[in-house]
C-alpha cells in the first residue's frame, strides 16, 4: 500500500478559496482505478495551511495516477486553480506502508 501526502500553504486567507479546489481534485483522485481513499485536511494551529491524503492499492496505481494526471489537462486543472493561490511550491511526497 502506498500513501501519497500533498501539503500547501496558501497567502493569508486564500485558504477558503483554495478548498473547493481542493476538495475537486480529491474527488479526481478518488474516482481513480486503485485509490482506496483521499481526503483533505486542514490545520487547527494555521487555517491557510492544507493536506491531501491519498491511499493506493501499490504503487502501479500511484504510478498510473501521476501519469493520468501529466497527460490530462482537465484533471490538472484544480492543481492549476491552485498555483496563484499558494505561499511557496506544494510539498509532496508517497511513501510504503511497512506496518499497520
Amino acid at each position: 500500500m502506498i500513501i501519497r501526502i500533498e501539503m500547501f500553504k496558501f497567502k493569508s486567507r486564500q485558504g477558503r478559496i483554495a478548498l473547493g479546489y481542493l476538495r475537486e481534485h480529491v474527488a479526481s483522485l478518488a474516482r481513480l482505478k486503485g485509490c482506496l481513499d483521499a481526503h483533505v485536511a486542514r490545520s487547527p494551529e494555521d487555517p491557510d495551511h492544507y493536506l491531501v491524503y491519498s491511499r493506493w492499492d501499490g504503487l502501479e496505481s500511484h504510478g498510473a495516477m501521476a501519469h493520468y494526471l501529466r497527460r490530462n489537462p482537465e484533471a490538472r486543472r484544480p492543481l492549476l486553480g491552485l498555483v496563484p493561490l499558494c505561499d511557496g511550491d506544494p510539498r509532496t511526497g508517497h511513501f510504503e506502508v511497512l506496518e499497520g
